[in-house]
């Protein structure tokens, strides 16, 4: 026994990981052969034009058509940004919560639009811009 138990022993040590061993990674072509990659990578490349959009354009927005501060400007959009963060959790606690990711969507996009149209209801102040963007 005692011999069966260091041969479990030798060959679990010798098949530990070295942090010396270098890990050899693809080519930047070869992943883009992942099946489903191209999908991802576009979809990910227009995200990032709509945020850098809103990033550029929101501020000048509620500066000049709103009628804020820039100084209230910037704030309200670093809000929606943390909105956001806060929506991206929250929808997957949601998702894991109901163990299905379909549903998560539909109700992201039905408070998204309760929001948006007590944003055209209501008169126009800070408040309502820092809650509309902060859940919406």
């Amino acid at each position: 026994m005692l011999v069966e138990e260091s041969k479990m022993t030798a060959s679990v040590v010798m098949h530990e990981p070295h942090h010396h061993e270098k890990i050899e990674g693809i080519s930047f072509l070869r992943a883009w052969t992942i099946p489903g990659m191209a999908f991802i990578a576009i979809s990910y490349g227009f995200i990032k034009l709509i945020d850098y959009g809103l990033l550029l354009w929101l501020p000048l927005y509620f500066e000049h058509k709103v009628g804020f501060t820039s100084t209230q400007a910037k704030y309200i959009f670093q809000i929606s940004e943390i909105g956001r963060a806060f929506g991206s959790l929250s929808l997957g606690w949601l998702s894991d919560y109901m163990k299905m990711r379909a549903p998560a969507l539909p109700i992201s996009m039905l408070i998204n639009a309760l929001f948006s149209l007590w944003r055209h209801v209501l008169p126009n102040n800070v408040w309502k811009w820092i809650v509309v963007l902060f859940f919406a």
